[in-house]
């Protein structure tokens, strides 16, 4: 059962949403202010989407979503933004500051758990393995995927870049040992014409080599074996916060 943190100081709409989301089998945690929201997602682990209403008095919609930005964990939980204002340019902020979608005051319920399905969807980011070596791709993907990301696996070059034509990709891991193509020419490929993702490399060398690789690949960096998972997710979530906003909403 999803689990969705509703924000909003006016108390009427808190309880239609806490009402509305539980008769949909979300359990919902409700907070009338923007500082008890922070409070509350602090101590639960377990919640899947954020939804706030834009203008509060003590923190707006948009200053609290930065706020939970500045959190790994937070970082990987969507935010939806909820206002009476309509107008194109709140949406677009909205949008541009990191929020996931939008909803309208007044709603309609359909509309309401229809845009909270879908954020929770997007929500997640996501990951494209190419590994063709199963005991290296399968504990990685695990890894990724424990840690809330959502994995694409592709045993090729090739197919690779069909998924990267055919789905928005967050972060590319390549291992640098590719039997039917260049790790080399395979990254500058993926950068020609995606030039906002980032890809790392899978490697069981020493660190100097590592990274010596790494600068001749023009990758962002690498990932080891055995693999160590904290190191992973850190480094799967410092990548995501340096990407461009306008590449990824």
């Amino acid at each position: 059962m999803p689990v969705i943190l509703v924000v909003d100081d006016d108390p009427v709409m808190l309880n239609v949403l806490l009402k509305t989301l539980s008769k949909y089998d979300y359990q919902v945690i409700t907070a009338d202010s923007a500082e008890k929201a922070l409070r509350k997602f602090n101590a639960n682990s377990d919640i899947d989407l954020v939804v706030a209403d834009l203008e509060m008095p003590d923190m707006t919609g948009l200053e609290l979503m930065q706020r939970l930005s500045q959190s790994s964990r937070a970082a990987m939980v969507p935010v939806v933004i909820c206002s009476g204002h309509t107008d194109k340019s709140s949406l677009i902020g909205a949008l541009k500051k990191g929020a996931v979608d939008f909803i309208a005051k007044p709603f309609k319920i359909g509309t309401l758990v229809a845009t909270i399905d879908s954020a929770l969807t997007k929500g997640k980011s996501t990951i494209l393995t190419i590994i063709d070596k199963p005991e290296i791709s399968d504990p990685l993907a695990f890894i990724i995927e424990k840690g809330g990301f959502e994995v694409f696996r592709a045993s090729t070059a090739e197919t690779g870049l069909e998924i990267l034509q055919t789905h928005k990709i967050n972060i590319v891991i390549i291992d640098v040992s590719l039997p039917e193509v260049a790790g080399e020419k395979l990254v500058k490929d993926i950068k020609s014409k995606y030039r906002h993702v980032p890809v790392l490399l899978a490697t069981d060398l020493t660190n100097e080599y590592s990274e010596k690789i790494v600068s001749d690949f023009g990758a962002v960096g690498y990932i080891s074996t055995p693999f160590d998972s904290t190191v992973i997710i850190e480094k799967l979530h410092n990548l995501l916060k340096s990407i461009p906003v306008e590449s990824i909403v």
